[in-house]
């Protein structure tokens, strides 16, 4: 059945680009329209996977607009992925 991952272990492929991902992720989230679940779901996967603390990205993140924050993401993403806005 197609999408069905149950009995199938899939390969992961550029793990090198989740940090930048779940980085960028984060920040949205922490910008005016935060959601908690997204927050603590991002902050285990980083803490788990990366042994990394959200600490300076809730800091640059505070009080800003999600339109403040994209110009820098979107450096981060092109420099550390291969995405294209």
């Amino acid at each position: 059945m197609k999408g069905d991952y149950t009995n199938k272990k899939k390969r992961m492929r550029h793990t090198y680009e989740i940090h930048a991902i779940l980085s960028a992720i984060y920040c949205i989230n922490e910008t005016t329209t935060k959601d908690e679940d997204v927050a603590k779901l991002i902050e285990y996967a980083l803490f788990r996977v990366y042994k990394d603390s959200p600490v300076e990205m809730r800091e640059y993140c505070n009080g800003k607009e999600k339109s403040d924050v994209m110009p820098d993401l979107i450096d981060l993403l092109i420099s550390e992925t291969y995405y294209i806005k």
